[in-house]
């Protein structure tokens, strides 16, 4: 019990630095270390999940997520 109550934990601290960190948003485009991309389709207290270009939603536990490289496509400038 006390492994699953850790755990637990750990997702919800990592929900709360997401929203916190303010790195990305509903609607936007990112790029995990891990490779993965796609756009945000919710960010949950526990899970962010992400739609792939293949529309294929990936749930990933905010406590991985804050531990990843993030890579907001949405918010990057081009350069002229």
């Amino acid at each position: 019990f006390s492994l699953v109550s850790k755990d637990l934990a750990e997702h919800i601290v990592g929900g709360l630095a997401v929203q916190v960190w303010d790195a990305f948003s509903v609607g936007e485009t990112i790029t995990l270390g891990n490779g993965l991309s796609g756009k945000v389709v919710s960010i949950g207290l526990v899970e962010t999940e992400i739609e792939s270009s293949n529309d294929v939603i990936t749930k990933i536990p905010n406590s991985k997520i804050v531990n990843e490289r993030v890579s907001n496509i949405s918010r990057a400038t081009k350069s002229q």
